[in-house]
Formats: structure tokens, C-alpha cells, sequence
């Protein structure tokens, strides 16, 4: 009996040992990807682009933006778009994913290699890229397959039709909704900040601001950093630069030290965003063909006053010509720099030569005596509103007619209009549409008004690029003036009643 039971014991312990080493055997690929708990979109390991395996549960919390992506398709500049978002948003929880897809056209061949190597030496892509997958057919990725069966993630429009389709999750990673490729990225914006409102308030950051160099008068070129470009200094603690990008910029100013932004750009100011890093706005537009006396003495005031609490940052949209064009002559003002030594910073920043009116701003400025400065009543908004939108409007037809002069002299300064300097009038109209479209009146609008700004915006500011770039190419830049012509007259046709 004895031996009997001792049989059956080793028996049971015999089988019981051979089931472990069988669970031990088992494959990792059975085990589900994550705990059964994560959103289904996001209970997926995938490889990034060189090649190391991403939990994508680490983004639960956070709202996410997936887009199949590749290197030659017309929708390919969306590139910069995307990372204008990640820029612009990536603090405060937005998460950008980018997946190459070979399905469409054969337009992404490369490796993961050259992938990365296009998207960033070309684009400067800072967001999450992930190894090339399959997105539709037999071979389709578990992850897109997912997403484009409409009976498992509501919002989907179903099967991929081409590039650069995206698919926005909310914080509780559901997908939100599902885009087409000609929705592009800027046209994303109002969703994206619905959901980024769902968030937690962020804390202020101001504890945790890392001190930074600025740059320096005797610098010979410009500098960049996170957030900031084209930054020049033009005094001791006063310095000129685009405008700041997110928190990165606003980071990096914090870290020079500066307490104080005067943005001569008609574009409305992130108010909220600097005051989260301890920085206060003044709101002083200016023109890209110069500004009168009145508005001189207002920024000369208010520089003369601020720079009293510390650093001092002015910036336009990209900081080389209308914030270098008021560096110089507030510098000249205040008698911190010569005429020709204001001039010679203009350069360093960038500012190009058909800028005459800015150029002029600074050459002809003068020491102000401070009982004319102190004359200047100091009472300086955060948010200026320098136009009524139908004012605007109006605006915005006038320089239309001065572009098509333009155009006709094939892209110079016309004969019967020795006044118009093409990308001056470009820019207006970029900067013009960029106001409106971040205007009160726009954001009481139903519908994708505001996309439809926004992406008039783009064109025009892809205008005066390749004019400010010096480019001559006469048919490239009329292909560009008609598609900006093209979706300001889509707009119009909804939107003008």
C-alpha cells in the first residue's frame, strides 16, 4: 500500500512538473500584447524606427494622433504640419505616432533607415516614428486592422484609401474620430484642443525652469533654441526672435530670464501658455512696411519700462523682419545702438531687403529725450485687436487685387505701382489671415470656417516663403498664388452670407 501510494504521489508531482515546463515552453507571442485593462488601440507592441519595441499602452492618458506616412506622395509636406502640432501641443499631452506605409503607390520604398533620415533632415521630425507597416490588404499591421474595422473602433471610416490618413484617441483611448488624407494637420487643431481639454490642469511650470544662455551682442549670427528662431540680441537683456513655439519656447525664454514679450505680430498671443511660465504679453502690431512715430514711442515705453523687471523678448511670426525692424529702432531710440549698428543687426536676424520701411524705421531713428518717453501713457494691452473682421475682410480683397498686379508683372514690383514690394504684401496677407482666423468672431462660427482660414493662411505664408527665399520661378509661384486664390474663393462661396 505504501509503495502503491508512493507511486501515485510521483505520479501526480511527475505531471504536475511536465505542465510547468509545457507553460514555460509556450510561445511569448500567445500572451496578449498588454492587460486586457488598456483600450483596445493602444494593446499593441510595435517596433519604432530603429528598431525598438514600443508598448503603446505608455500612451494611455494622453491624446494621441496615429498617421500612415510616406516619403513621396503629394500629401507628404503634411510632415511639417504634424510637427508644428507636436511642437506646439506635445506638453501639454499630445502624442503624435507616424507609421510608413509602402501600400499606396509605392511611394514610401525606403528602409526604416532612410525613413528617418528623410523625415528628419528633411522635415526636423521630433515626434514618435515607428517601423514601416503594412496598413491595408492580406499583410495589414494588427494595429491598423483594428482601426479600420468600423464593428470594432467606433469613429472609423473604415479601410485606409491612401497616405497620410490620421486617427485621433481621446485620454480614454478610444478613437474620436478618423481623417482623410486632405484633412491636414492645421484643420485638426480645434479637435485636438477638445480633448487636450479633458486633461488635468497643468502645474505651473516655473520651479522646474532650467537657466539657459542668451545669446549675446557680439554675436555674429543668429541662434536657435527649443522653441525659438532666428534670436539675436540687440542689447544687453533685450532680444529679438520668432514667435515661441508651446512650451519649449516659452521654456527657453523663462530659462534667459526674460519677464516680459512684446509681439509686434498681428497674430493673437498665447497669453495662457506664458503666463503658465511667468511672463506676461504686451500686444503692439506693426506693419511689414514700417510704423509710424506714435507707435514708436509706445514700444520704446514699454521696452525702456519692462526691461526695468528683466530681459525683454519682441518677436514677430518668424523674427527676422518686423521684430528685428522695432529691435533696431527701440535700440537706436534708447541709445543703445548707432543707426548703422541697428541696421547691421537687422542683417544678422535676417531681415530681407525688400523690407525698405523697416529698414527706414530703424536708419531714421534718433535718441528720444525721456520726458517724451515718459509723455507716453503706459497702459499696454496683452491682446491687441487692431481690426473689426469685416474690416479685415476688406483688407484681405485689397491685397488680393495688389498681388494679381504683381503676378501680371511677373512677380515684381509693377511699372504703375512702384510701391509694392511683393513680399511685403504676401506677408500682409499671411499675417492677416492668421489674425482673423484665431479672431473671436471666427471661433462663434459653426462649421469648418476656421480650418478654411487656416489653410488660406498656409498658402499665403508658403507664398511669401518663396518669395522671401528669392525665388524667380514665375510659374511656381502663380501655381501657388492660384491655389491660395482657390480655397480663399471655397470659402467665400460658403461662408459669405
Amino acid at each position: 500500500m505504501i509503495l502503491r501510494a508512493i507511486t501515485i504521489v510521483a505520479s501526480v508531482a511527475l505531471v504536475a512538473c511536465s505542465s510547468a515546463l509545457a507553460r514555460q515552453d509556450a510561445s511569448p507571442a500567445q500572451a496578449p500584447e498588454t492587460k486586457p485593462t488598456v483600450p483596445a488601440a493602444l494593446n499593441f507592441k510595435m517596433k519604432d524606427i530603429d528598431g525598438k519595441e514600443i508598448n503603446l499602452a505608455k500612451y494611455e492618458g494622453k491624446v494621441v494622433l496615429m498617421v500612415n506616412v510616406a516619403s513621396k506622395c503629394g500629401y507628404t509636406p503634411q510632415y511639417e504640419g504634424l510637427e508644428q502640432l507636436h511642437q506646439r501641443f506635445a506638453k501639454r499631452g499630445l502624442v503624435i505616432l507616424g507609421f510608413p506605409a509602402n501600400n499606396f503607390g509605392k511611394q514610401e520604398p525606403g528602409t526604416d533607415e532612410q525613413i528617418k533620415e528623410f523625415c528628419t533632415g528633411k522635415y526636423d521630425v521630433h515626434f514618435q516614428m515607428f517601423s514601416k507597416v503594412s496598413v491595408k490588404g492580406d499583410d495589414i499591421c494588427p494595429l491598423y486592422k483594428l482601426l479600420t474595422d468600423p464593428k470594432q473602433t467606433r469613429g472609423s471610416l473604415g479601410e485606409i484609401n491612401w497616405n497620410f490618413e490620421k486617427f485621433l484617441l481621446g485620454p480614454d483611448g478610444k478613437v474620436v474620430k478618423h481623417y482623410r488624407s486632405k484633412t491636414t494637420p492645421e484643420m485638426l487643431i480645434d479637435d485636438i484642443v477638445v480633448q487636450l481639454a479633458k486633461l488635468p490642469p497643468q502645474e505651473e511650470k516655473i520651479g522646474s525652469i532650467k537657466s539657459i544662455e542668451g545669446p549675446k551682442v557680439t554675436d555674429v549670427a543668429v541662434r536657435e533654441y527649443p522653441g525659438l528662431q532666428n534670436v539675436v540680441a540687440y542689447h544687453e537683456d533685450f532680444i529679438s526672435g520668432s514667435a515661441p513655439e508651446g512650451d519649449d519656447g516659452f521654456e527657453a525664454l523663462a530659462g534667459m530670464g526674460v519677464k516680459t514679450i512684446i509681439s509686434v505680430d498681428g497674430a493673437i498671443p498665447n497669453v495662457d501658455e506664458a503666463k503658465k511660465f511667468g511672463l506676461r504679453y504686451i500686444h503692439l502690431p506693426i506693419g511689414y512696411n514700417g510704423f509710424d512715430e506714435d507707435r514708436k514711442l509706445e514700444l520704446v515705453r514699454a521696452t525702456r519700462d519692462a526691461i526695468e523687471d528683466g530681459p525683454v523678448y519682441i518677436h514677430c511670426h518668424h523674427g527676422k523682419h518686423r521684430s528685428a525692424g522695432a529691435a533696431a529702432a527701440i535700440a537706436v531710440s534708447l541709445g543703445w545702438l548707432s543707426p548703422e549698428s541697428a541696421v547691421a543687426r537687422m542683417h544678422i536676424s535676417g531681415t530681407a531687403p525688400d523690407y525698405k520701411g523697416l529698414f527706414a524705421c530703424a536708419a531714421n531713428s534718433k535718441v528720444i529725450d525721456s520726458s517724451v518717453i515718459d509723455a507716453v501713457v503706459a497702459e499696454f494691452p496683452e491682446v491687441s485687436q487692431p481690426h473689426g473682421f469685416v474690416k479685415g475682410m476688406v483688407e484681405i480683397d485689397e491685397i488680393a487685387e495688389r498681388l494679381k498686379g504683381i503676378e501680371q508683372a511677373g512677380w515684381a514690383t509693377p511699372a504703375n505701382h512702384p510701391d509694392l514690394v511683393p513680399v511685403v504684401e504676401a506677408g500682409r496677407l499671411a499675417d492677416l489671415l492668421r489674425f482673423l482666423a484665431a479672431s473671436d468672431r471666427v471661433a462663434r462660427e459653426s462649421g469648418d470656417f476656421a480650418s478654411r482660414l487656416n489653410e488660406s493662411q498656409k498658402l499665403a505664408q508658403r507664398l511669401e516663403d518663396l518669395l522671401i527665399d528669392g525665388s524667380r520661378d514665375t510659374t511656381h509661384l502663380s501655381a501657388q498664388y492660384g491655389n491660395l486664390n482657390a480655397s480663399c474663393n471655397a470659402c467665400h462661396a460658403e461662408y459669405r452670407d
